[in-house]
C-alpha cells in the first residue's frame, strides 16, 4: 500500500481580504477566491488580481475562461471579466448553496426554505421544488448491482432490530445549524441534496436525489444521524457525507444511487468525535485521496485535515495537515475552504487547498500543499553483500505497519508487525541494513497536528523479539505481531526522541 508525501508547499497571507471560498479553474489551473472585498485570481506565476472590489461574494458556482459564476448575498451572478456583468437573479431569500453540474449545463441552488431552484448555464429560473413537500416520498429503487434494500445483508441488523431506533433518538449535534449541501455525479446526470428537515416534532437531516431535470430518484435511508460534508465520489459512484453516534463516534458513510447505505470509515472515537464535526469531504481527481476538514465545536482544540487513501477496501489514515499558519493566529478563526485542483509541478501529484479567515486584523492565510503518493521501503545499494529484507512501511493515523517482503507476503493492510505511536505519522524513512549487525535504522516524523513534532528513531531488525512494550523516557512504543506473521517479521529494539 502507498503512502502520501508532501513534496510541496506554498502560503501567503491576505491582509485585510476575508475569503468566503475558492476555486481551481480546470482549464487553467489558476485559483480563483470569494472575498468580503471582491473577487482575487491568484495565478501560477505568483501574480494575482481583483475583479469588482466593490462586491461581497460568497461562494464560487463555476469558473472557466469565459464566465464566473457567484453568489453575492440573495443573489447569483454571472460576470465576464474584467468588469462586465452578464447577468443577475435575486431572491427573496437567503441562498444556503448552489453547485453547476460538471459538464456547466445546469446548477442548482437551496435556499434557507429547503427550496431548490434548477438554472441554466444563463442563470434563467428553470425550475423550483419544495424540498419539504417531498420529505416523504418513497424510494425508486435503482438496480446499482447491489440488490433491493429486502435482499441486502443487515448484518447485526437482523439479530438486533432495534440498534438504529434507538441510535436515531441521539440528537444530532447542532442539527438545525447545518448548512443545506448540494453535490453532483461526475458525468452531470444526478445530483443529491443534503438538507434539515423541521417540519417534524424533532429535526432530521434528509438526503434527496434527483435526476438533471429535478425528477426525484430517490431519497436516503437511515440518515436521522448524517451532518456535513456531502461529496459524491467519483468513479465508485457513492454518496459520502459525515454521521455521528453522539458521544461514540464520527464517521463517513456512504449512499448509493438509490439511497440505500453502502459501506463507512470510522474518522473520530470518543471523546475526540464530540469535539469536532465535518466541515468538508473533497477528493482529488484520480480519486484516490480523500481529504477530511475536521472544525472545532470548542475551543480547546483547533481545525485539522486528515488525508485517506483506499486499498483492498481498507481506508488508512496517511497523514493530517494544518490550515492554519504558524505561529497560530490570535484572531477567532472564520470560514475555511478546501478544495483539490491544480495538479502540481511534478507528474503523478495532487494539489490540496486550503483557505481560513482569521479576521479583519489578520486578514486570511491560504495554502496549497502537493501530495504524492509513495513506496516507504527499506533502502538498498545494489551488489551490496548485506541481505535485502524488502521491509515495507504502512501507515495508518498513528500506527505503521512493517512487512519483511523478501521472507513473508502479507498483503496490506495487514502487516508482519504493527508499531503503534500516540500521535499521527506523516512520514517513515527505513534505511539500508547496517554493519555489522543488520539492523536498519527508522525515521519517523509526526504530523505537524502533533503537539510535539521531533521525530523518533528507532532500530530495527526482523528478528521477533516479543518485546510488545518499550519506553524511551517518558515515551512509550507499543508493537504488536501479526497473526500471519513469521518470527523474522520486523521488530524495534530501541527508540528515542531527536529533540
Amino acid at each position: 500500500m502507498r503512502n502520501l508525501r508532501t513534496v510541496g508547499f506554498t502560503c501567503q497571507n491576505k491582509a485585510d481580504v476575508l475569503v468566503n471560498d475558492i476555486y481551481v479553474d480546470k482549464y487553467s489551473g489558476d485559483l480563483w477566491i470569494a472575498t468580503d472585498c471582491g473577487l482575487l485570481n491568484a495565478k501560477h506565476d505568483g501574480e494575482s488580481e481583483v475583479y469588482f472590489k466593490d462586491k461581497r461574494f460568497t461562494k464560487i458556482a463555476f469558473a472557466n475562461h469565459a464566465c464566473i459564476c457567484l453568489l453575492s448575498g440573495t443573489s447569483i451572478m454571472l460576470l465576464q471579466l474584467p468588469d462586465h456583468i452578464v447577468s443577475c437573479e435575486d431572491f427573496e431569500e437567503n441562498i444556503q448553496d448552489c453547485v453547476f453540474s460538471p459538464d456547466l449545463s445546469v446548477g442548482v441552488i437551496l435556499t434557507e426554505n429547503c427550496n431548490i431552484f434548477l438554472i441554466s448555464s444563463e442563470i434563467e429560473i428553470v425550475t423550483q421544488i419544495d424540498l419539504s413537500c417531498l420529505s416523504n416520498e418513497k424510494t425508486k429503487f435503482v438496480n446499482v448491482g447491489w440488490g433491493k434494500e429486502e435482499t441486502q445483508f443487515k448484518g447485526r441488523k437482523i439479530k438486533a432490530p432495534n440498534v438504529d431506533e434507538e441510535e436515531g433518538t441521539t440528537e444530532p449535534t447542532s442539527v438545525n445549524i447545518l448548512p443545506g449541501e448540494i453535490t453532483w455525479r461526475e458525468d452531470s446526470k444526478y445530483f443529491a441534496v443534503s438538507w434539515t428537515d423541521t417540519n417534524s416534532p424533532q429535526a432530521h437531516r434528509r438526503l434527496h436525489i434527483f435526476d438533471s431535470n429535478g425528477t426525484l430518484n430517490s431519497v436516503g435511508s437511515e440518515t436521522s444521524e448524517v451532518e456535513s460534508g456531502l461529496c459524491w465520489r467519483p468513479r465508485v459512484q457513492l454518496i459520502a457525507a459525515s454521521k455521528r453516534l453522539s458521544g461514540r463516534l464520527l464517521k463517513v458513510v456512504f449512499f448509493e444511487l438509490n439511497g440505500l447505505p453502502h459501506g463507512e470509515i470510522d474518522l473520530l472515537y470518543a471523546p475526540e468525535c464530540d469535539k469536532f464535526r465535518v466541515g468538508r469531504i473533497v477528493f482529488d481527481a484520480e480519486e484516490h485521496i480523500m481529504a477530511v476538514l475536521f472544525l472545532p465545536l470548542e475551543s480547546s482544540v483547533l481545525p485539522f485535515v486528515r488525508l485517506y487513501t483506499t486499498s483492498n477496501y481498507h481506508w488508512s489514515v496517511k497523514g493530517e495537515l494544518s490550515p492554519l499558519p504558524t505561529p497560530l493566529p490570535t484572531s477567532p478563526i472564520g470560514r475555511i475552504s478546501l478544495t483539490f485542483g491544480g495538479g502540481g509541478d511534478v507528474a503523478q501529484t495532487s494539489t490540496l487547498h486550503t483557505a481560513v479567515s482569521l479576521g479583519k486584523k489578520e486578514g486570511s492565510y491560504i495554502a496549497s500543499f502537493g501530495l504524492a503518493s509513495c513506496i516507504d521501503r527499506s533502502a538498498w545499494i545494489p551488489n551490496s553483500t548485506s541481505p535485502d529484507p524488502a521491509i515495507l512501511a504502512n501507515i495508518d493515523g498513528n500506527s505503521v505497519g512493517l512487512t519483511a517482503f523478501a521472507f513473508t507476503s502479507i498483503p496490506p493492510p495487514m502487516a508482519g508487525s504493527t508499531i503503534t505511536f500516540p500521535f499521527t505519522v506523516s512520514a517513515v524513512t527505513i534505511s539500508q541494513p547496517r554493519f555489522p549487525d543488520n539492523a536498519h535504522s527508522v525515521l519517523v516524523q509526526p504530523a505537524c497536528t502533533s503537539v510535539d513534532k521531533a521525530p523518533w528513531f528507532l532500530t530495527l531488525n526482523t528478528d521477533w523479539k516479543n518485546k510488545a512494550i518499550l519506553k524511551s523516557g517518558d515515551q512509550v512504543l507499543n508493537q504488536e505481531k501479526g497473526m500471519a506473521a513469521k518470527n523474522c517479521t520486523p521488530t524495534v529494539t530501541e527508540f528515542c526522541v531527536l529533540r
